[in-house]
């Protein structure tokens, strides 16, 4: 078979044509064919991803924006950094006051809290903000099989911590000065000779909703009202901001907010409502200070020194983005922040925290043993308890659906099986969290004028559903039972547990080291089927020597009916390996153009089919020569374009 590459920039452009007519009809987005792109030469590649804004949406800078009166000019804001102490008194600090240029967000409304008030000098309250400590951590990933994953909820509430607040600068304002949730006077500060720095609005935008529709032809990337107002009140418009750390390549950092920003479109009720929000992008080239916590894919940063660069760029904002050049999974969110790794799943890592720094949601997964409050109520999209049965604790949500284990305690429930909020690969939000998520928009923006779409019912959806037995299948725990009738057990003997045919296993275990006092071990989060483990006891005399008290005794754990636990068998019984067998899956039908046969066209097949051309391999698994031809060449892409086209097969949403 023979693969070309090599290509002539006219047959590439050719291509780029291709592409760009499947992004003008809405099929194919422009940022998923980018790697195709480093085909070309750097000046042609910069000329594409850069295209005439008369033509393509592209993202636009601040100055041509307030130019075009496209974004208000910025505001006098005024920057507050505060430090926490939780055993400090006062606990609340004034640490600097500074003067910027920008744009204040909202912050939605508190019925109780801290409150920061202006003074004029006739001692009246010229303006005022109610807030809270944001010292608890959001959004934690699951950690990876075989590490920590028993987390104690103490360890998410920070003891101390810097953070900012921005608010519009009023000239008449004198003193500012902080009041407890007692209403108690703890911290004033002198505004009379404030530091002022004279900063430069400096950031791009573009509006959510920018992508080209068929009906319409190409839009222009602007309406005359589209940034009409940024921030600074209910404008009807949400701003997520993005902000770049640890990257020496700016355009590596733009591919990864494109991703992002794409991504987040295909997900309700961002896809319906990508009108009402409006997209910022900050090239930031200072240390932020981010770094993974007590759990390795927890992944946060300096609060202050995040809003402190946001405010410097001179940027509109609700809700921040900090995109993290780091190659080990992870994120979190303190709202309004949020933190993503840029890896191969970053846009499924933001989309999860936004969910978190947005709506407030919880996660949708128990991370141990650990007990959650019992209230018997509903707390966003868990409910703090067990629902009683046949009872509707969420309007629409039927109770067949709700399942254990939210709020990271397995004593809480959650409205369906899963959604992006268990499993932050999965590509929707859940109907409740829908729900809660277009409240939040709402706060900002105000009603929708326009009309909600209804979610299409995850069981009709082949896709979502396919994705939905494999999470139903690592929802699940297989407990390892001991042999109970052991003589002279004492604390200093152990036993060994260690999973038999890894290779074959549908879910990666480790070894575990524990007491013989122990009557058993779970594992959790695996793949139903038949587990097989070698058990070895061992007690150690006083001399540090060691006496096998069993050896190769094999126990098997099937998931979720689990076995009574063994009698012990005679020293030195062979062991017998008991293969797992998954079950078959059903073969797809040849569908023209599916590269990697998983039963739809899509940019996946793209992807493998520029990558087989460039690199002139064939990755194992996959079918390129769409043709049969014995070449893999144009004539293949043409014919994957045109199958797309025709809008068959296509699973794009």
């Amino acid at each position: 078979m023979r693969l070309h590459g090599g290509w002539s920039t006219a047959i590439l452009a050719f291509l780029v044509f291709d592409l760009l007519f499947l992004n003008y009809l809405n099929i194919v987005p422009l940022y998923k064919a980018f790697p195709f792109l480093s085909f070309l030469p750097h000046q042609d590649r910069q000329q594409f991803l850069q295209p005439d804004s008369s033509s393509l949406p592209v993202w636009q800078n601040a100055e041509t924006l307030i130019k075009e009166k496209k974004i208000p000019l910025p505001k006098k804001i005024l920057e507050v950094n505060l430090h926490y102490d939780e055993n400090a008194s006062p606990n609340l600090n004034i640490t600097s006051v500074t003067i910027k240029n920008g744009y204040s967000p909202k912050y939605l409304p508190q019925d109780k809290g801290y409150e920061l008030q202006l003074i004029d000098k006739q001692n009246n309250v010229v303006s005022k903000l109610t807030f809270s400590i944001p010292n608890k951590i959001a959004g934690i990933l699951p950690p990876p099989e075989g590490e920590q994953r028993n987390l104690n909820p103490d360890d998410l509430i920070l003891k101390k911590v810097d953070f900012t607040l921005t608010i519009p600068f009023v000239e008449s304002a004198k003193t500012l000065r902080i009041l407890d949730p007692q209403a108690k006077v703890i911290v004033t500060q002198d505004l009379v000779n404030v530091p002022i720095i004279d900063n430069k609005p400096n950031f791009d935008s573009i509006p959510g909703a920018n992508t080209p529709k068929k009906q319409g032809g190409l839009l222009d990337l602007f309406s005359p009202n589209a940034l009409a107002q940024s921030s600074d009140g209910n404008d009807g418009k949400l701003d997520i901001t993005f902000i770049s750390n640890g990257y020496s390549d700016m355009n590596q950092f733009h591919n990864d907010v494109n991703r992002m920003k794409a991504y987040l479109l295909t997900f309700d009720p961002f896809k319906t409502r990508a009108s009402q929000i409006l997209f910022h992008m900050v090239d930031n080239t200072v240390d932020l200070e981010c770094k993974h916590g007590i759990i390795r894919t927890i992944l946060i940063c300096n609060y202050s020194k995040v809003i402190g660069e946001v405010n410097t760029s001179g940027v509109p904002y609700d809700l921040v983005a900090v995109v993290v050049n780091d190659n080990v999974l992870g994120g979190s969110s303190v709202a309004p922040i949020l933190y993503s790794y840029n890896g191969q799943d970053g846009p499924q890592v933001f989309v999860h925290e936004l969910g978190h720094a947005l709506g407030d949601l919880w996660d949708e997964y128990a991370t141990g043993a650990e007990d959650g409050l019992i209230t018997n109520k509903v707390s966003k999209n868990c409910y703090q308890g067990t629902p009683l049965a046949d009872t509707e604790v969420w309007k629409g949500a039927p109770p067949s659906e709700y399942r254990k284990g939210c709020g990271t305690f397995q004593n809480w429930h959650r409205s369906s099986l899963s959604s992006i909020m268990k499993n932050h690969m999965l590509p929707f939000f859940n109907q409740v969290s829908i729900q809660i998520l277009n409240e939040a928009i709402d706060s900002y923006t105000g009603p929708f004028q326009g009309v909600y779409l209804t979610p299409t019912p995850i069981a009709t959806d082949p896709r979502r559903l396919d994705l939905l037995k494999k999470e139903e299948k690592k929802d699940c725990t297989v407990t390892v039972k001991l042999p109970t009738n052991l003589k002279n057990v004492g604390t200093n003997e152990f036993f060994l547990i260690e999973p038999l045919s890894s290779g074959t296993l549908p879910y990666k275990l480790g070894r575990v080291i524990m007491p013989i006092t122990k009557t058993s071990y779970t594992y959790i989060s695996v793949i139903k089927g038949t587990y097989t483990f070698r058990i070895k006891a061992t007690k150690t005399s006083g001399y540090g020597e060691e006496e096998l008290l069993i050896d190769n005794m094999v126990v098997d754990a099937i998931c979720p009916a689990l076995t009574l636990a063994p009698t012990l068998p005679p020293l030195g019984t062979p062991i017998i390996d008991i293969p797992y067998t998954p079950t078959p899956v059903p073969s797809l039908a040849t569908i023209k153009g599916d590269v990697n046969r998983d039963g739809c066209l899509d940019i996946i097949d793209l992807n493998i089919l520029m990558t087989a051309i460039q690199t002139e391999t064939i990755k194992e698994g996959t079918y390129p020569n769409i043709n049969s031809d014995g070449d893999i060449d144009i004539v293949d892409l043409n014919t994957l374009v045109n199958a797309m086209q025709e809008g068959k097969n296509l699973c794009l949403d």
